[in-house]
């Protein structure tokens, strides 16, 4: 969804993006649409090793207690949100927007991906989805909720990057670094365990490989470094390498993601999953899109649920969204 980096011209970046201070900037040079490491068809940017880092990155992090009684199991320990301070205040939470009538939230597995994107952080009621920039968004009318979680403050965490941060910060709080592995467009395997260890990532045209850095390292200002990265050179169009297809929306768990790879393309993904007596699903989406924005639960124009943001599994050939209409058959899953 953004401009390339290394364009069809024959134009050539040197970087290495090292654990180094994040006050050096990374000058990137926007190319036209089709070139390798990012979405193509949004507006250019220039990107920043500091993008996404604060005095706050070293911080102690927050666990947000699983009460009973929610229709979700509780866990031990429960999930940890390694970006808010451990003092925060929590008191809005995915599991706490109301349910339709007749419905019963599907046990996740303690210490799941699935429950830890159950009680992810909210904002305030009412709050609005801000852009990278501070400024709100256009739309204000296709959320029903916002996360509270860091957008950064310049324009890479757009669709497939909020998923991606998502999942890296799930395994991140777990310490399931080998986990965390991302594609390039190019191809190139961006592991997070291979980062930890002390290398940094050394781009030269269509070129990229490891390189030894001793800034690189396990620190939170370190993984978001990585996660700049990523989000400058994955894109909707090598996520799905990361995934398989889910067979019917009828099988939809929590951490599915619709995706449509493309330039530009869209993704968005499962955030929590409720069924009736008869065995009937309904789930709920978030999303983050261009420009980078906050992540936010989607809202459903339908109007079938009283104004509550839950879909039903069974939606038929297409499933509406606010800003994306999705195939059935782009319902993908994480293999790990």
């Amino acid at each position: 969804m953004r401009n390339s980096f290394i364009g069809r011209h024959g134009l050539l970046l040197f970087f290495v993006i090292l654990g180094i201070s994040a006050s050096v900037a990374i000058s990137v040079a926007t190319v036209p649409d089709g070139a390798l490491p990012s979405d193509p068809g949004s507006p250019p940017v220039e990107n920043h090793l500091d993008m996404m880092l604060s005095p706050e990155d070293e911080i102690v992090p927050k666990t947000i207690d699983v009460p009973s009684g929610t229709g979700a199991a509780v866990s031990t320990p429960a999930p940890v949100y390694t970006w808010m301070p451990k003092d925060a205040h929590v008191s809005y939470r995915i599991a706490d927007i109301p349910l339709p009538q007749g419905y019963t939230r599907v046990q996740a597995e303690p210490g799941s991906f699935a429950e830890w994107l159950r009680y992810l952080p909210l904002q305030p009621k009412g709050s609005p989805v801000l852009l990278y920039n501070g400024k709100q968004k256009g739309n204000q009318e296709a959320h029903y909720a916002v996360v509270n979680i860091d957008v950064g403050k310049q324009d890479l965490q757009q669709c497939a990057d909020a998923i991606m941060r998502l999942k890296a910060e799930y395994h991140y709080s777990k310490n399931e670094y080998s986990k965390i592995h991302f594609y390039f467009v190019s191809g190139f395997n961006a592991a997070y365990s291979k980062w930890a260890q002390g290398y940094g990532i050394k781009v030269a045209g269509n070129k990229v490989q490891w390189v030894a850095s001793s800034s690189s390292g396990k620190s939170y200002t370190s993984f978001k470094k990585y996660m700049i990265a990523v989000f400058n050179y994955a894109s909707t169009l090598s996520l799905g390498k990361t995934m398989k297809p889910v067979g019917s929306p009828a099988d939809i768990r929590i951490g599915d993601v619709f995706l449509k790879a493309g330039a530009p393309g869209h993704a968005v993904i499962v955030v929590d999953l409720a069924e009736n007596q008869s065995g009937g699903k309904i789930f709920m989406l978030a999303q983050s899109y261009m420009p980078a924005q906050e992540i936010h639960v989607l809202k459903n124009y339908s109007g079938v649920f009283d104004g509550l943001p839950w879909y039903p599994a069974e939606f038929g050939d297409f499933l509406y969204t606010p800003e994306w209409e999705f195939k059935a058959g782009q319902l993908m899953r994480f293999t790990e």
